[in-house]
């Protein structure tokens, strides 16, 4: 009995020491995911607006946490980061608005007006993960 209950507080002490670690990088996994999913999901609205000839829209709304694909008012995807993983976002445009074309090229009227590149940080604590929006709908990771 006296060695399982020194057994114990060892592993008890492993894991107190193992957990906050754990859950950092449990954290960080979340906040890459997202910017990955996020430019994924920006990938296929231009190649659904490439493959079927018609507008599709990429919306990044930093109020609510979700990224969508949208095409003639419908939503085809949706990321919903902000309550499935508690990831929130920080865009110096804004909520981003991307109009994918027939030729696979985010244009004006209906997108985000961008000057140059707008950097995009998805954080969950001190976790932190970037990305570019470049005019024309690029995305890039930073």
């Amino acid at each position: 009995m006296v060695e399982m209950a020194i057994v114990l507080t060892i592993g008890s002490i492993l894991i107190g020491f193992a957990m906050p670690r754990l859950q950092d990088t449990l954290s960080q996994r979340d906040v890459s995911g997202t910017r990955d999913g996020v430019m994924l999901l920006a990938a296929r609205a231009r190649a659904r607006a490439m493959e079927q000839a018609q507008t599709v829209e990429f919306h990044l709304n930093e109020d609510h946490g979700i990224a969508a694909v949208l095409q003639a008012g419908d939503t085809i995807e949706a990321l919903r980061f902000g309550a499935e993983l508690g990831v929130a976002v920080r865009s110096e445009a804004g909520n981003l608005v991307m109009c994918y074309t027939a030729r696979g090229y985010a244009t004006e009227p209906c997108s985000t007006d961008l000057a140059g590149a707008a950097e995009v940080v998805f954080h969950r604590g001190s976790n932190t993960a970037s990305l570019e929006v470049w005019q024309l709908g690029q995305l890039r990771k930073l």
